[in-house]
């Protein structure tokens, strides 16, 4: 993929299979655990996250600062900082901050430039790697990561 359109499209068609999911699930279901301790909220809470994440790299990028901090080599950290600052959530507040994140990240990729999104050498913070990779990482590649969790035990 190589257009701002195209990979729009392709995150929009990634993230309607998860939310069919997501939005098939009941509160009931949303609370039991899949991942350890982590229930289906935990992890769409969590998902939620790494998109907020990519449209903070977008936006921090974009204006000329870096973003807030450097994922390589501290995503457990993370991870479990984020498990536990959305631990009281419920179901449905997973539910509004995951699609809240999705939403501002779809923000940030339309107020994106083709060269900002597909050149390597654009933001050297990137080391080398065009923006597409840290936002595919953070969307279709998370999702589909997280999905046979979502699923996992329904009938």
């Amino acid at each position: 993929m190589d257009s701002k359109g195209a990979l729009i499209a392709f995150v929009a068609t990634a993230h309607d299979d998860l939310r069919d999911v997501v939005d098939a699930l009941t509160d009931a279901e949303m609370a039991e655990a899949v991942m350890d301790d982590w229930t289906r909220k935990d992890v769409v809470a969590h998902i939620g996250w790494w998109e907020g994440h990519s449209a903070d790299v977008i936006e921090a990028l974009r204006a000329g600062r870096e973003p807030h901090e450097r994922v390589s080599g501290a995503i457990d950290e993370i991870n479990e900082r984020v498990y536990r600052e959305h631990l009281a959530d419920t179901p449905d507040a997973a539910r509004r901050f995951e699609a809240a994140e999705y939403a501002r990240l779809v923000g940030a990729l339309e107020g994106a430039s083709e060269e900002d999104l597909f050149d390597a050498a654009r933001f050297p913070w990137a080391e080398g790697e065009p923006l597409v990779a840290t936002i595919r990482v953070d969307t279709s590649v998370h999702y589909e990561e997280h999905l046979e969790n979502l699923r996992a035990a329904r009938g």
